[in-house]
């Protein structure tokens, strides 16, 4: 669906400079590692529970920050490691349902439920972030977008095709939020290679992009009213620490 939007907008925009045979392969091999991470990331979520799955998945970020700087040379002072480091704590904090741990527990069955799936995911994503800056360092960030999420899409309908899985959508509302939701994901992608392009510390930009959490749960808490638990607080409290921190250095 957010493909639409992309397309109109190139319509408009037309600029191809620099884009070669040899980057549509690059952008084809990003485009299967980032939906191979979300499939891992949705079948652990089926699988096991959102208290274990959840920061596990989440750790990619810190992963991403350390091949950011052990293979792509990226070096980082030492303030902006230790309030990165804060962004993280609060990331993993707030993706622990502590209300599933309360009400169910842990058993040593819970660790092999969705667990191998979350770690592949948490180890795509880590992967995909910090290639997908070095990819995009240069070139126009729509045409990049545009043909990576068009690559994704063919190669979500191939994998649909061959597990036999079919999704027919009949219902109106569920269409629209669809669009809605595709229009939403497609921002997030351009507005995430926009921000590649800003700034020096690629690590900074990829923690950030790990904090969805916090808009999330506010939107909850202002239009579906659910009660956030006294953890998420602390954890949304790191997080802005950490950002605003970052922003003052």
């Amino acid at each position: 669906m957010g493909i639409i939007p992309l397309l109109i907008f190139f319509l408009f925009k037309i600029n191809l400079g620099g884009i070669t045979t040899e980057i549509i392969w690059k952008i084809a091999l990003l485009a299967v590692i980032d939906m191979g991470g979300y499939l891992f990331f949705y079948r652990a979520l089926e699988k096991g529970k959102v208290s274990i799955v959840g920061p596990i998945v989440a750790s990619y970020s810190a992963l991403s920050v350390i091949i950011m700087a052990i293979f792509l040379g990226e070096k980082l002072s030492l303030p902006i490691i230790f309030f990165l480091s804060i962004i993280f704590i609060g990331i993993i904090i707030i993706s622990i349902d502590f209300n599933e741990l309360s009400n169910y527990g842990i058993r040593k069955e819970d660790f092999t439920k969705g667990v191998p799936e979350a770690i592949l995911g948490a180890l795509l994503f880590s992967v995909w972030f910090p290639f997908w800056d070095k990819l995009s360092a240069g070139q126009d960030w729509l045409v990049l977008v545009l043909i990576l999420r068009t690559i994704s899409s063919l190669f979500l309908l191939l994998f649909l095709k061959t597990s036999n899985k079919e999704v027919v959508v009949r219902d109106k509302v569920v269409f629209r939020w669809l669009i809605i939701i595709g229009l939403l994901d497609a921002i997030a992608y351009a507005a995430l290679t926009w921000g590649y392009g800003s700034t020096n510390y690629t690590s900074i930009i990829i923690m950030l992009s790990a904090t969805y959490s916090v808009p999330t749960l506010i939107l909850a808490r202002i239009f579906l009213k659910e009660k956030l638990q006294n953890f998420q607080k602390i954890g949304i409290f790191l997080i802005l620490l950490g950002i605003a921190a970052l922003a003052l250095i």
